[in-house]
């Protein structure tokens, strides 16, 4: 849709007017779409980013929103695949297609029936969330060792943000240890947000774990860790 207008060329001098040239014909959209502004991408969970964007001043009633998604190459977009149409509400969730810790673009475009499509809203970036505890340490709390009775107890630390410094805090984490021949035993649970906690073990503690609670928990992150007091 939109205004056809078509242009020919005559020309002037003291000897009159010329032929006309041949027409040529451009259509003009008779509204022309904006684009979407301050698009902002914010990660919900392992398999969730919020897009949200202002709408145009000058968008009418029947705009929609178009989001269309790119995987991370090297630090830049790959090829962008819609994600989702028809979008008349915001923020909207991509819940769908992700990686944990995984980094992804997006970038969003205006539709209206009758019109063509306007330009996309500037490309922004966001990295899910781990699935699993970061950077975990583990080392023998020795002040244990002087109670009675003697206590075995391991501090540990962990991170719960990705690469691009976004926090989980959702979940608590799961512990366990073992002794070098023995089974795992449950060392109990740390609370949502923790980066840090001590655990109670026993002698000859050879290994400690952990892991998130719940849904979307990822595998164990296991350290080595020689739990003993001195005679």
């Amino acid at each position: 849709m939109g205004t056809a207008w078509r242009y020919r060329v005559i020309a002037e001098g003291s000897f009159g007017e010329s032929a006309p040239s041949p027409q040529d014909t451009v259509t003009m959209a008779d509204v022309l779409l904006s684009p979407p502004a301050d698009l902002v991408a914010t990660p919900l969970g392992l398999d969730s980013v919020r897009v949200d964007f202002q709408e145009p001043l000058d968008a009418p009633g029947s705009v929609e929103y178009s989001i269309e998604r790119a995987p991370d190459v090297a630090g830049s977009p790959g090829a962008f695949a819609v994600v989702a149409t028809g979008i008349t509400a915001l923020p909207h969730d991509i819940t769908t297609g992700h990686t944990p810790n995984t980094r992804y673009h997006y970038r969003a475009k205006p539709t209206a029936a009758g019109l063509a499509d306007g330009p996309y809203s500037r490309v922004r970036d966001a990295m899910t969330l781990v699935s699993q505890p970061q950077s975990v340490t583990a080392e023998q709390d020795f002040t244990g060792c002087n109670e009675v009775p003697k206590a075995y107890r391991v501090d540990l630390a962990w991170s719960n943000a990705n690469a691009n410094g976004d926090q989980r805090t959702d979940v608590g984490t799961e512990w366990e240890y073992r002794t070098e021949l023995g089974a795992w035993q449950s060392a109990g649970t740390l609370p949502a947000g923790a980066t840090s906690g001590t655990i109670t073990v026993v002698d000859q503690t050879a290994d400690v774990r952990g892991r998130y609670i719940g849904a979307g928990s990822g595998d164990w992150v296991q350290r080595t860790v020689l739990v003993e007091c001195p005679l």
